[in-house]
C-alpha cells in the first residue's frame, strides 16, 4: 500500500510538469488579453499530430520535432492573433470566445478528416525505456518530459523577465492602456503573447503525446487540464502554474490508482471547487 502510494506520488508529480506546460499558455493569454482561448486544447493536440506526422512520414524523432516545429508554432500563433483574432477581441470578449470556439470545432473536424477517429501515439525506441529507482521502475518518458517541462517554464520565465519584448508582455498584462501610453504596440504584444502560448501548447502536445495516446476529441481534455492548472495555480504566477500542474497530476494519478480511472476528471473538478472556495485567487495567484 505504501509502495503504491509513493509510486503514485512520483508519477503524479512527473506528469504534473507536463500539465504545467499545457496550462502556462492559457495563463499567459488570460494575463495579457483577459480572455480565455477555447481552442487551447486543440492547439496542444496540433503539436501531437504534427509530431506524429513527422515521425511516421520522415522518421523524425518527436524530441527533434520540437526544434523544427517551435518557429512554426510561434508564427502560427502570432499570425492568427494579429490578423485573425484581433478584430473579434476589439469587438467584444464574447465574440473572441465564440471565435475560438469555432476554431476549436474546425480543428477537431480537420483532425478527424486527416487522421480518423483512431487513437494515435508517438511511439519511439525509448518509449519502453525505464529507470530503476530502488524497488520502483519509472518510465523514461515521464522523467524526461518533466525535465523538458522545467526547461520550457524557466526559459519562458527568463524571457519575460530579461528581454525587452518579455517586459513589454508583462507591462501589457499589468495595464495595457498604460503600456500604450508608454509607446508599446499592444497589438503586436498581444500577438506575441498568443504566439508564445501557441508554442508552449505545441511543445506540451508533443510531450503528452509521448506519454499517452491521443485522438481528435482529446483536445477537450487538454482544455480542462489547462483550465484546472490556471485556476489552481493562480493567474500571473509561473510558480503557481507549476504547482497547479503538479496538483492536477497528483489528483489524477491517485484517483486512477486507488479508485477508478473514470473518476479522474470528476476528482480534478472537485479539488478545483474546494480550492476556489478556500482560496479564490489560487495557490500563488496575484
Amino acid at each position: 500500500m505504501i509502495t503504491k502510494l509513493i509510486e503514485s506520488l512520483i508519477y503524479g508529480a512527473l506528469l504534473g510538469g507536463t500539465y504545467a506546460v499545457i496550462g502556462i499558455g492559457m495563463s499567459l493569454i488570460l494575463g495579457v488579453m483577459d480572455v480565455m482561448n477555447i481552442a487551447h486544447g486543440e492547439f496542444v493536440l496540433l503539436g501531437s499530430y504534427l509530431a506524429y506526422y513527422l515521425l511516421t512520414s520522415f522518421g523524425i524523432d518527436p524530441l527533434v520535432s520540437i526544434i523544427i516545429l517551435a518557429p512554426i508554432f510561434v508564427s502560427l500563433g502570432y499570425l492568427l492573433q494579429r490578423f485573425g483574432l484581433s478584430r473579434p477581441l476589439k469587438y467584444s470578449i464574447e465574440m473572441f470566445v465564440i471565435t475560438t470556439l469555432g476554431i476549436s470545432t474546425i480543428l477537431e473536424n480537420v483532425y478527424l478528416l486527416i487522421w480518423s477517429p483512431m487513437q494515435r501515439a508517438l511511439v519511439t525506441n525509448y518509449s519502453l525505456w525505464s529507470y530503476r529507482l530502488g524497488w520502483m521502475s519509472m518510465p523514461f518518458v515521464f522523467i524526461f518530459n518533466f525535465f523538458i517541462s522545467i526547461v520550457v517554464l524557466l526559459s519562458l520565465r527568463e524571457f519575460l523577465r530579461r528581454t525587452y519584448l518579455g517586459m513589454a508582455v508583462r507591462a501589457s498584462s499589468e495595464d495595457w492602456k498604460m503600456a500604450q501610453l508608454m509607446g508599446i504596440n499592444t497589438d503586436n504584444i498581444r500577438a506575441l503573447a498568443f504566439g508564445l502560448a501557441f508554442l508552449t501548447a505545441g511543445i506540451a502536445g508533443i510531450l503528452v503525446g509521448l506519454t499517452y495516446p491521443f485522438s481528435p476529441p482529446t483536445g477537450k481534455s487538454y482544455m480542462v487540464i489547462a483550465f484546472g492548472v490556471v485556476v489552481l495555480g493562480g493567474l500571473g504566477s509561473m510558480v503557481g502554474t507549476f504547482v497547479g500542474g503538479i496538483i492536477i497530476g497528483l489528483v489524477q494519478v491517485l484517483t486512477a490508482t486507488f479508485f477508478n480511472p473514470a473518476w479522474q476528471l470528476f476528482a480534478s473538478y472537485l479539488v478545483i471547487f474546494i480550492l476556489l472556495a478556500l482560496r479564490p485567487k489560487g495557490v500563488l495567484g496575484r
